[in-house]
């Protein structure tokens, strides 16, 4: 569906920035929402923003998804689509399906390790948005799964004994 979106406003850059917009508010609207269900923590909170819906969304962060999908659909996506034409059919498989484990994994470990934090501590038994946001320093120097899960959340903060449980945790189930 969306692809057709896209192909029928594909001239027109007003339209595209709109879908940009609205496509990207509604995946930061519900990635919000199930992380919160799941861990019961807000990961991001734009509730001192204007223009918010619930915390979630802001009219802020909505503009630059905006300017993003224009930057993609009229520049990136025609430069990687010359090079993908270049390509061989069974290289580009071998791509895909090498790209495909590599994700697979990365989800397997991050929520793997998300959940050992959450069994081992009561960080997740109440919203302590402002506990998940100190976090980042004390990951920093700590082993190559917890500065991964950093990078994939950047919000995420705070709790020196709950890195060291679960640096423990870790290096057990290895």
């Amino acid at each position: 569906m969306i692809t057709i979106l896209l192909q029928k406003y594909n001239n027109d850059p007003m339209a595209l920035f709109a879908l940009g917009m609205i496509i990207c508010a509604i995946l930061e609207y519900f990635t919000s929402y199930v992380l919160e269900k799941i861990f019961k923590a807000r990961w991001w909170d734009y509730s001192t923003k204007k223009f918010n819906i619930n915390g979630r969304i802001c009219l802020e962060t909505m503009i630059p998804f905006g300017l993003c999908g224009l930057l993609i659909i009229y520049y990136i996506n025609p430069f990687f689509l010359d090079i993908y034409s270049l390509l061989n059919d069974n290289f580009l498989k071998i791509i895909t399906l090498i790209i495909l484990i590599i994700y697979t994994i990365d989800n397997v470990l991050s929520f793997n390790l998300l959940f050992l934090i959450r069994k081992d501590t009561k960080l997740f038994e109440k919203d302590n948005t402002e506990e998940l946001s100190n976090i980042r320093k004390k990951i920093k120097s700590k082993e190559f799964l917890l500065r991964r899960l950093l990078n994939a959340f950047p919000s995420f903060d705070n709790i020196t004994n709950l890195i060291e449980k679960s640096r423990d945790i870790i290096k057990k189930e290895r």
